[in-house]
Formats: structure tokens, sequence, C-alpha cells
């Protein structure tokens, strides 16, 4: 059965492996406000099969590569950065897999990505402003965080962090979608 097509779940699989690869050793921080907060590139391949493959296959690339990052290199932290990168990795993916599906063009695209961004990161603003206390409260004993100290981190490190990440992601997707979504097909 040569050129046979790989099912859908080894597709799946294979990119979410690839995507646990990339969070795993390709994590710096990119932002000084926020060192907590690293950029990683796992949200591109997830990307590409949303595109490719439909918006739940993205989203079960993200869940599956939280998975086997917890199972690689779960720590405490983790508890509350493996939720939190699932929401933000899940609501991009999903967001932008369904604005695409509905019109498979390059503009489409193109505002699929920019809207998946914007979105993750309204997401992820609202979450962290109730996280981040927590966060502090957990691993950075008798430090609070909260009022005008919260707004701050948010409005310097969390919303351009996730603007920056969601930019990077969606200009890479959107040049190096098309070679490999024959992959896919």
């Amino acid at each position: 059965m040569k050129n046979a097509p790989l099912p859908k779940i080894t597709k799946i699989s294979i990119f979410a492996a690839l995507c646990a690869v990339f969070m795993i050793f390709m994590q710096f921080p990119i932002l000084p406000a926020v060192p907590f907060l690293k950029y990683d590139p796992s949200d591109i391949p997830a990307l590409i099969v949303s595109f490719a493959m439909g918006p739940l296959s993205g989203l079960c690339v993200v869940a599956l590569k939280e998975i086997i990052f917890a199972l690689l290199r779960f720590n405490a932290h983790d508890m509350i950065g493996i939720p939190m990168d699932f929401i933000a990795s899940g609501t991009f993916v999903f967001v932008s897999g369904f604005i695409y599906h509905k019109n498979k063009t390059k503009k489409n695209a193109a505002f699929a990505l920019i809207s998946g961004a914007v979105i993750m990161t309204a997401a992820m603003t609202l979450l962290n402003y109730f996280i981040v206390p927590v966060y502090m409260k957990l691993f950075v004993p008798n430090f609070e965080i909260s009022g005008d100290k919260l707004i701050k981190i948010i409005i310097a490190g969390i919303i351009p962090f996730n603007l920056i990440k969601g930019a990077i992601n969606s200009i890479v997707t959107f040049f190096v979608y098309k070679k490999m979504s024959k992959i896919l097909h």
C-alpha cells in the first residue's frame, strides 16, 4: 500500500508530539516584565492541523501536547501553567481554524490568525487577572499582588506577551501552511 494516507489520529498524534518537542526544548522568555511567561513555537503545528483538518483536530493536538508535556516535564508551577497554556493555545488554534474553515482563502487565513491572536490575548488578559494573584500566593510567599500592581503586570506584560506570541505564530503559520498542508492531505 504505497502512498496510503495516514489515518487522522496518526496525523494528530505526530503533530502533537512535534508540539510537545517545541514546548519542551524551545521555551524562552521574551519580555523582562513577565519572565515566567515563556514563548515556544508549539502553536504553529497545531494551527497547521487546525487549518488543514479542522478546529477540533487542532484542539486535539493542543490537548495531547499538554498531556505529553505534563508526563515529561511536570513541576509544581505546571498545576497552573498547563491549564493556562491549554486555554491560550486552545483558544488561538480553535478560533483561527474555525474562521479559516468558513472560507479557505489567503485573505481569510490572515483574518483568522489575527482574530485568533486577539481573542487569545483577550481571554488570557481576563484569566490572568484572576490567576496571577493565585499563582503569586502559591509560589511567591509573602508577595501580594492586586489592584494597580496587577493591572500594570497585565498591561506591561500579559497583553504584549500574548500579542507578540500570536504575531510570531501567525506569521510563521501563514507562510508555511500551504507547504505543510500537503503532508496532511
